[in-house]
């Protein structure tokens, strides 16, 4: 106690313990199972566990030995990663003193002083104490082992949370050291939606009256859920940007409809850039950056034991991850998959400049409104994204099965190659191909569509295809995509994919056959609705959202997914779309139609408007298994 009198001295106490506002943001676990661990613990030890929630898990079911009186369990955090990290002075430390340090610095001043660490540690440190280790985990390793094997009235059982199983594989196999891991796999739709339900229960969030909270209909909020690809780190940023830095969590729940959610998608874009220096990493090496982003858009599994970069051999797969530079998830037994997410794919192309850095910032916005021409442009940033990453790749040239995987059509056409051009991405102010003479939104200037090195989005007032570009393969072929939302039809049937192939084929060569003639036309039918028609069919390639996995590939599928299918869930449905879906109704029935929200299931959307077209509809998020639909009693 002296010597924290001395170090105090003069030191600001804080009105407020700052673990209190950490507590209130403290996420529950999700997909961690801890009790197999325990039960090993219990067999040997029968002695308490680190971390939180495990802590809280052994408070409630660890039975102490009757010759134990007066137990105490105290929980003790400490992120190396923010505010007490390791630095080049710690070289000159034995590990005891490295823990020591943050220990009495956690316990005795981090919570009621303004004072950091650092200061702290010069105020208390005598210096030139030990000399630098050579490897520190080791020695971590050795000096809190003491505290787990031998007879001691204080017991330590370390729970050690990081990047590097391959790490705590070595020591464990070089010590007496017994470790047990535990899989944490990056968090699923369900783990993410039970948060934000607990977050919810805990400010008091607001209910409709039949109990479903109000933010399971908040369309942006639902977004950057997903844009966090299930990493924890990048959950627990949105979190503290939404119930800390932009208000407290009662009122953000309680003002959903007034939060600049592209203003929040920025600033935890801006934190993980921060925690992450993903900036300075592809500063350092652009070729490995684009390797990595390449490996995980595609979905390439890859061993620990690789090198994607020649020049490098030390910078393998194992050294990345031990480094906190890339997130795997196990694809096989020896093979694993590189995921990152949307927010990490939008920071590493502010460096990279994989599509025009403005364009790829349009196309992440986020606010509560969905046109389809928002869709579309997500969709064309998407298909210059693929095209220019596989230029940089070293391809030249690819079959439309590879640039459009999961697409039904004709073997003629899937193995069809083209080459690649680098694409820039264009809004056109002109409708094509009423309009021949295309000029781009953002300066005016003219389109060269011809070239085949654009990608342009078509006028929104446009009947015919909402993206067009020209590749080449010899001749020139003329591809025209078209998104089909699901007015009404259970299945998109051939029938239909003949329609539309006709529709813009006939738009096409009544207007300008002339100018086109020797191209080689194809549509391009991307759908909510599941295909059911011949897979071979010719002229057109077809993409249903029972294939988006594998076009859209590991980290653009969900986002994509939750786009399209707004488009089949009436809970997200505006006027308009309602009065396309329930024949001859009126703007007050309308108004009754959207008040009766939320929709549960399909069963109570008809028993409540059975006037409505029979047609496939989603109902996400309500509609995930191993999730909550109603708020608790309280």
């Amino acid at each position: 106690e002296e010597i924290i009198e001395n170090i105090i001295k003069g030191a600001i106490r804080l009105g407020t313990s700052a673990s209190k506002l950490h507590d209130d943001i403290y996420m529950p676990l999700q997909q961690r199972n801890f009790e197999m661990e325990l039960n090993k613990i219990n067999e040997t030890t029968s002695k308490t566990r680190f971390g939180k929630e495990l802590f809280e898990y052994v408070k409630r079911n660890w039975t102490p030995p009757q010759s134990w009186v007066n137990v105490h369990f105290e929980y003790l955090h400490m992120n190396f990663g923010n505010g007490i990290q390791l630095d080049c002075y710690d070289y000159e430390l034995s590990p005891s003193v490295i823990f020591g340090l943050r220990i009495a610095y956690a316990f005795f001043i981090e919570k009621y002083y303004s004072m950091t660490f650092i200061e702290f540690r010069t105020r208390a440190l005598i210096k030139n104490v030990g000399k630098m280790p050579i490897e520190l985990f080791k020695n971590i390793i050795r000096n809190i082992s003491k505290y787990m094997v031998s007879h001691n009235f204080t017991f330590i059982q370390p729970f050690l949370s990081g990047t590097a199983p391959q790490a705590v594989v070595a020591q464990k196999q070089a010590s007496t050291i017994s470790f047990h891991l535990v899989d944490c796999p990056l968090l699923d739709n369900a783990s993410m939606i039970r948060i934000m339900d607990h977050f919810a229960t805990k400010f008091k969030a607001p209910t409709f009256p039949n109990r479903v909270y109000e933010w399971k209909l908040c369309a942006p909020l639902l977004q950057l859920l997903i844009n966090t690809g299930g990493l924890p780190r990048a959950l627990e940023r949105l979190l503290i940007t939404c119930f800390l830095r932009l208000c407290d969590g009662k009122t953000f729940f309680n003002e959903l409809k007034s939060h600049d959610y592209n203003a929040i998608h920025m600033m935890v874009k801006e934190d993980l850039e921060r925690m992450y220096n993903i900036y300075g990493d592809v500063k350092s090496n652009k070729y490995l950056a684009m390797k990595l982003i390449y490996h995980c858009v595609e979905g390439i599994p890859v061993s620990d034991k690789d090198c994607l970069d020649e020049k490098n051999p030390h910078l393998t797969i194992e050294n990345l991850q031990r480094d906190g530079h890339i997130i795997l998830t196990p694809y096989d037994k020896s093979l694993y998959y590189i995921r990152m997410p949307l927010f990490f794919i939008h920071i590493y192309n502010d460096i990279l400049k994989i599509v025009d850095v403005e364009m790829m910032n349009k196309a992440f916005r986020i606010d509560h409104r969905m046109h389809w021409q928002d869709w579309e442009l997500f969709a064309l940033n998407y298909e210059a994204f693929r095209t220019n990453l596989a230029i940089e790749m070293g391809f030249s040239r690819m079959t439309l099965g590879e640039l459009y995987p999961g697409a039904y059509g004709n073997d003629i056409y899937l193995q069809m190659y083209v080459d690649l051009k680098r694409l820039h991405v264009c809004e056109a102010n002109e409708r094509f191909p009423n309009n021949k003479k295309l000029t781009n939104k953002s300066d005016n200037e003219p389109i060269d569509l011809e070239s085949g090195n654009v990608v342009v989005l078509n006028d929104a007032s446009a009947d015919f295809a909402g993206i067009i570009l020209v590749r080449m393969n010899g001749a020139r072929c003329l591809l025209m995509i078209q998104y089909k939302w699901d007015y009404g039809s259970k299945e998109m049937t051939k029938n239909i994919v003949d329609n539309e192939d006709a529709k813009n084929l006939n738009k096409l060569i009544s207007e300008i056959k002339k100018i086109y003639e020797g191209y080689e036309l194809i549509t391009i039918i991307f759908t909510t609705q599941p295909y059911n028609g011949p897979q071979d069919k010719t002229g057109a390639l077809i993409i249903s959202r029972d294939n988006f996995d594998k076009h859209f590939g590991p980290v653009f599928s969900s986002l994509a997914t939750f786009s399209f299918i707004r488009a089949t869930n009436p809970n997200f449905w505006d006027a308009k779309r309602l009065k396309n879906i329930l024949d001859g109704i009126g703007d007050e029935s309308i108004d009754d139609v959207i008040k009766k929200r939320p929709y549960i299931n399909k069963d109570h959307f008809y028993s409540e408007n059975p006037k409505a077209k029979k047609q496939k509809l989603d109902f996400f998020p309500l509609d995930v298994p191993e999730t909550d639909v109603y708020a608790p009693y309280l």
